[in-house]
């Protein structure tokens, strides 16, 4: 799970990105993150996991000045119970809020998170099992040795 930087901010001309880029400068000096300080992954979804479903999301949420999520909205979703899943996750996430001239603010984040199947040794071994079943057996290729006399003897020829 990562945070991902904000997006925001009209296009600018050329000419006045020295003057954009002097104002980011002095407002990032000014104005720090939100940064994460307690972020459990979120749980796997029955359906997801039947269906085998791993991917990523997006969600956004505003961190207020306690720290907690609040409004939380999915931005890129992923289906499968997953989404559900991530903002149950996302609502138990802890930051260090946004400060703003060493007080804290209220700041948007854009969170991904990314769910991937780790099976535990007793779900992949009824998986395989599963799997063996829905196969045919295999055919059985009777295999047949015969051992018949050598027609010279190694010894006699070498005479």
């Amino acid at each position: 799970m990562r945070l991902l930087p904000h997006k925001s901010g009209p296009a600018y001309l050329p000419g006045a990105l020295l003057v954009v880029l002097m104002y980011q400068a002095l407002h990032a000096q000014e104005t720090t993150p939100p940064r994460v300080i307690y972020g459990p992954d979120p749980e796997y979804s029955k359906q997801a996991r039947t269906q085998q479903l791993e991917g990523t999301c997006v969600l956004r949420a505003i961190v207020g000045t306690d720290g907690a999520t609040y409004d939380i909205k999915m931005e890129q979703p992923l289906g499968g119970g997953l989404d559900e899943k991530a903002i149950e996750a996302l609502r138990r996430w802890r930051f260090e809020p946004a400060r703003k001239f060493g007080r804290p603010v209220v700041a948007e984040v854009h969170v991904e998170m990314t769910f991937w199947i780790h099976f535990s040794h007793r779900e992949r071994e009824e998986f395989r099992a599963k799997l063996r079943d829905a196969l045919p057996p295999p055919a059985e290729i009777p295999i047949s040795t015969t051992i018949e006399p050598c027609p010279v003897r190694v010894h006699e020829a070498e005479r």
